[in-house]
């Protein structure tokens, strides 16, 4: 298999003392790597790219080496190239990949590398040998212990100048004066050789001692061109930090020169080299919210607060946020989520956080969002959020939540091989999306999660499974075999089927065997324990799930390797067409499910799906679920008993009252709608029924507004001029109006129902027009304590009169019985409304109420 090439040496420890220069923009670095060869060894290889090396020595001796960029004839000559060069790109860039080491180092032949061991084999005597008897020798002779190899020592100098990939230096310039001088290192898995030599493995893990010596204030690493620009008293005070993996062991002034500072770090948990990550500038620092108060049981008081009264004086909180001095309040803002989420993940894990400290680096020009090491995490700080932006909150908190999750599977245990990379990806992914459940609730979760399905079925198509396997060259691409990282192109299609498909998978297996926190839980045990030195593979972690389920079930691991071979071994999704119909006569719903891979006709095509499918019927009576059996073949079909029962209803009263009795019944029940009799469900228990009206509420609210009306007890208090006619043509012409058009002949007069107030009025349309005018109320009438006198002039009036006015060619209202609404109904002889206060009054009165009408809105809509 091709993944990891053979290093014949144990890395126990790596020391590394790097010098910052912003104004030439290189780092000068040294190196000491301490290893334990496991046999005779004449060479050692190293990763190392993009290095100018000056010195190498092998235990203080001074050695030759060779160095060889293989990555340089990837894109041979400058000459212009197009799509046609792309296999050779990448034929070039594979041969490149498989390379040991770029630097060759030559062990000094003057080096000790066994130790003496005392002790030689053991020699026949002088008797023996003369008489040349072979019986008194021993049969198996001694076996003369293996040489035990001495630790090596091999110290590098070299410099890193200008470069283009890994070190990224942000400076002021012409366009930005007044930009923070700031760098960070931004590797992924195997990219640590980009500014370190190292064993850049997943494999090689050790120990890390780190010395960054960066400029003191932030006025020494701005370019004497900028100098002018700045306060420079404000530069002064700005001190300069440095954030690296590990633990701060101390911060001192330069001994030889005091414009620099040395910060030192210590990482004791063994990681690989792309572990290991650093940033330098001028940061503003915040503790992480609910880091100090990890294991107290959410306690609600805030991390400052425990700080001043002294709770965390003893022991370092060791979780700090850095952002650069104008983003401190975004950052602020940004992070009040993350003690939950802290919480979240360590009940996720089952274990503690497995390193002491963890910081967050708010860094500019970023290449990636979001870029994790051991300890730490680059952030860019596009992802920083205020109260004005909402649409990002979800990404950002994803991100960050991913980069915490990354501490436990892909620092702290790493992959064994890169065909692995899926679980991993996938351990991360369900973590976060199990914080992200508890953050922003069940809904928000259930509808990801259903985004995610619907695009993996998409991106599932002539990929490779999540765990390819060589050497078959037709079901996986070699470059996915020998390097493949997703967080290095995370917009590729693999990467983003990996990211999405990962997550489900282990959703799937959780829900089918409710056993995947107890694999966490195993795994993080082991290695802590150490017992996973190597990485975590795919076979390891099934293997875990297999004991447990042996433990719980004693059942065989058929189920769980047949899991594995559908979903980590087989490409593609199952795709259901699920088809139904309902028989009336039996009373049963007949299923029909074919189905189909989303990777049909591509390669290690994943098998049928067998097993049980689910599927929830809503009937009238409640909810049920019914088991379809998948047998594996293409269409599998069944019946479903439906559950409901029902009784035909004789009805009396004829034809009428019959169609009467089906629309109304045909209102309330949905569930029959093709059957064209009349039918009524069984008499229910009161509990069952006063469930089943709860339930029918949202029906309820779906019916119309003037059946709603109809069934109104309040009686109206205004009765409305309807003549349409008469509006439009005049009272002269008020024959019967058609609102919408159509036929205009006459129509049968009906009777008008104006809820029993004005029940004697008659409304006839054809009445003849008169220009006489009333007034129903007299003008100075006292509104506010109508008299029993009052009360009779308008309760006793004469409806010829009214008949006659409402035929006019005027819309109008007439308030019968409210006596407080006199002003409105003053009809006058020219056909027009009006009020008899004058504008002054009107405002007066308006301001007066206008108060108690608002609390009185304000009281109702709460």
């Amino acid at each position: 298999m091709l993944s990891f090439p053979w290093v014949p040496t144990n890395t126990d420890q790596q020391r590394l003392v790097l010098e910052v220069d912003f104004h030439r923009q290189a780092i000068k670095g040294h190196a000491e790597i301490t290893v334990t060869p496991k046999s005779e060894l004449q060479e050692i290889y190293l990763n190392c790219r993009q290095l100018k090396i000056l010195q190498i020595t092998v235990d203080r001796v001074p050695a030759k080496y060779t160095y060889q960029d293989p990555f340089c004839p990837v894109v041979t000559t400058p000459s212009p190239k197009n799509a046609a060069h792309h296999p050779q790109f990448r034929r070039n860039l594979i041969a490149a990949l498989n390379v040991i080491g770029e630097l060759a180092i030559n062990i000094p032949p003057n080096v000790q590398r066994i130790k003496e061991v005392d002790g030689t084999v053991p020699k026949l005597t002088n008797g023996q040998q003369e008489n040349g008897s072979q019986s008194d020798a021993p049969a198996n002779p001694p076996i003369p212990p293996e040489p035990e190899y001495l630790q090596l020592v091999i110290a590098i100098d070299y410099v890193l100048d200008h470069p283009t990939a890994g070190v990224h230096f942000v400076m002021p310039h012409d366009a930005d004066p007044y930009r923070h001088p700031h760098m960070h290192i931004s590797t992924q898995t195997s990219e640590a050789r980009l500014w370190m030599p190292c064993f850049d493995q997943l494999q090689q893990r050790c120990s890390w001692e780190i010395d960054i010596i960066i400029p003191r204030t932030e006025s020494d690493a701005v370019p004497t061109k900028f100098q002018p620009s700045r306060d420079e008293e404000e530069d002064r005070e700005r001190e300069m930090i440095a954030v690296c993996s590990g633990t701060l062991l101390e911060q001192i002034v330069h001994p030889a020169c005091q414009d620099k500072k040395i910060f030192s770090f210590y990482l004791e948990a063994p990681v690989m080299a792309s572990s290991v990550t650093v940033a330098v500038g001028p940061f503003e620092v915040l503790p992480v919210p609910g880091w100090a108060r990890r294991g107290q049981g959410g306690s609600e008081v805030p991390d400052e607060d425990l700080l001043e009264e002294g709770e965390e004086e003893e022991e370092d909180p060791g979780g700090f946020a850095f952002c650069l001095p104008e983003r401190v309040e975004e950052m602020e803002y940004t992070l009040e989520f993350f003690a939950q989420a802290v919480e979240s993940m360590e009940a996720y894990m089952t274990t503690s956080y497995p390193f002491s400290v963890f910081n967050m680096v708010f860094v500019e020009d970023n290449f990636n969002a979001v870029v994790t090491g051991a300890t730490m995490a680059i952030v860019s700080t596009h992802l920083l959020l205020n109260e004005k932006i909402i649409d990002q909150v979800y990404d950002t908190r994803a991100l960050l939540c991913r980069a915490f999750a990354s501490q436990w599977f892909g620092h702290f245990i790493a992959p064994k091989n890169w065909n692995d990379m899926w679980l991993f990806v996938g351990l991360v992914n369900h973590a976060t999306g199990d914080a992200l459940k508890k953050i922003f609730g069940t809904n928000e979760h259930k509808y990801r999660m259903k985004q995610d399905i619907e695009r993996v079925v998409q991106l599932d198509v002539n990929q490779p499974p999540l765990r390819p396997k060589d050497p078959d060259p037709d079901t996986c691409d070699k470059l996915l075999l020998t390097h493949f990282d997703p967080l290095s192109d995370p917009l590729s299609p693999r990467s983003q089927l990996l990211a999405l498909k990962s997550p489900l998978v282990l959703h799937m297996l959780n829900r089918r065997f409710k056993i995947l926190s107890k694999i966490i839980h195993n795994v993080g045990m082991s290695a802590i324990s150490g017992e996973l030195t190597s990485g975590l593979s795919t076979h390891k972690f099934f293997n875990v799930a297999n004991k447990i389920l042996k433990s719980e079930e004693s059942t065989s691991d058929t189920p769980l390797k047949a899991f594995e071979g559908q979903w980590v071994d087989g490409s593609g999704c199952p795709k259901f067409c699920v088809k139904w119909a309902f028989n009336k006569k039996r009373m049963e719903v007949d299923f029909e499910v074919e189905q189909e891979n989303s990777n049909k006709g591509g390669k290690a095509v994943a098998k049928p799906v067998q097993g049980n499918l689910v599927v929830r019927v809503q009937e009238p009576g409640g909810q049920y679920d019914w088991s379809i059996k998948l047998d594996g073949g293409p269409k599998n079909a069944d019946s479903y008993n439906y559950k409901t029962k029902y009784k035909r209803i004789r009805t009396k009263g004829g034809k009428k009252a019959k169609k009467e009795e089906s629309s109304e019944e045909s209102s309330s029940d949905d569930s029959d709608s093709d059957s064209d009799e009349t039918s009524e469900e069984e008499d229910l228990p009161p509990k069952k029924k006063a469930k089943k009206d709860e339930k029918s509420k949202p029906i309820a609210a779906d019916t119309p507004a003037s059946s709603q009306l109809t069934t109104d007890t309040h009686k109206p208090a205004v009765v409305v001029n309807t003549n349409l006619r008469a509006l439009v043509f005049g009272a002269q012409d008020s024959g019967t109006f058609s609102l919408f058009g159509g036929s205009t002949d006459p129509q049968p007069e009906a009777e008008t129902d104006t809820g029993g107030i004005a029940s004697n009025f008659n409304f006839n349309i054809s009445a003849p027009t008169t220009t006489s005018t009333f007034r129903l109320f007299e003008e100075k009438m006292d509104v506010d304590e109508p008299t029993s006198s009052q009360t009779e002039q308008y309760t006793h009036f004469d409806t010829t009169e009214i008949t006659k006015s409402l035929t006019t060619s005027k819309l109008f209202f007439l308030h019968i019985d409210n006596p407080e609404l006199k002003h409105r109904s003053n009809y006058e002889p020219d056909g027009t409304f009006m009020r008899k206060e004058s504008m002054e009054e009107i405002q007066k009165r308006w301001e007066e109420v206008k108060g108690e009408l608002t609390e009185d809105y304000k009281r109702k809509h709460k």
